[in-house]
């Protein structure tokens, strides 16, 4: 299972701790995420995770080489979201399965990215220089421009569902 742009690992660390079973892999940008993640990882005895540097659109992965990916607010800095979604289904095995999850409220998304700039602002005022790039545009999709990004590719199946704060889907790559 891979967690795309995963940040701290917070996915890839908890389902690798639920499910001892399965090998998960954390892709980021950014180093310093990653040792973060890794940092963590190693303190809960994790085994199974692992954590390495990639970008969501171009993945390092050959084609159908990956059983589920997870991906959690990725699409409100990132404007190409069509082209992570076809890295998604290109890795995926047949029968694989993607989850994502995108904030439906702005004020939800800008809270997380105002608190990674304050640490950064910190980090820098304390002469450790900081990792954190600033997105060009926090965007959050109308449940319609959600469904379109998911169904631009050919699921076999796919479920999509939202709460107060969230909008979800999970897709299967049809079996070949």
């Amino acid at each position: 299972m891979l967690e795309l742009e995963c940040g701290p690992g917070f996915y890839a660390r908890r389902l690798a701790a639920r499910f001892e079973h399965l090998q998960v892999t954390g892709i980021d940008r950014s180093e310093r995420q990653l040792g973060r993640a890794r940092s963590r990882a190693a303190t809960d005895c994790l085994r199974n995770c692992t954590f390495e540097e990639g970008d969501a659109l171009g993945l390092d992965r050959p084609t159908s080489s990956v059983d589920a990916v997870v991906v959690s607010r990725l699409f409100i800095v990132l404007a190409e979201g069509d082209r992570v979604i076809e890295e998604m289904h290109r890795v995926l095995k047949p029968g694989g399965r993607c989850f994502v999850a995108e904030p439906r409220s702005a004020i939800r998304a800008a809270v997380p990215l105002q608190a990674l700039r304050l640490r950064a602002g910190l980090s820098e005022l304390y002469g450790s220089p900081g990792s954190y790039r600033e997105p060009g545009e926090i965007s959050v999709m109308t449940s319609d421009e959600f469904g379109a990004l998911i169904g631009s590719r050919p699921w076999a199946t796919t479920r999509l569902w939202q709460d107060t704060w969230y909008q979800y889907a999970v897709c299967e790559k049809h079996h070949q």
